[in-house]
């Protein structure tokens, strides 16, 4: 999966424009490619830091942020391990907020 599509995927499911069960599958699926597989594993674990306010939501507006930042890296980044250190970073200021 390259990161065009991985971008384009999540500024979907931002915008409610992919079902749950395909964005159930990006996250739970181990990938091949290191950046799909990071950023699956980010996402996944966004609502259990960003914990939704209501029962629709998948996360709250912090988490929504970590997201557009995920596509923003996607988008910016120029080679795979420029772009899996900047992820890294999300990851990990994820984990210790």
């Amino acid at each position: 999966m390259e990161r065009y599509t991985i971008g384009k995927l999540i500024d979907s499911f931002c915008d409610g424009s992919i079902s749950d069960y395909e964005w159930d599958d990006f996250i739970s699926v181990k990938h091949k490619n290191r950046i799909a597989d990071t950023c699956a594993e980010i996402c996944n674990n966004i609502p259990v830091f960003y914990k939704p306010n209501d029962k629709i939501s998948y996360c709250n507006e912090s988490g929504e942020i970590v997201l557009k930042k995920i596509v923003s890296i996607l988008k910016s980044t120029t080679s795979e391990d420029e772009c899996i250190a900047e992820l890294e970073k999300v990851n990990l200021e994820m984990n210790n907020q």
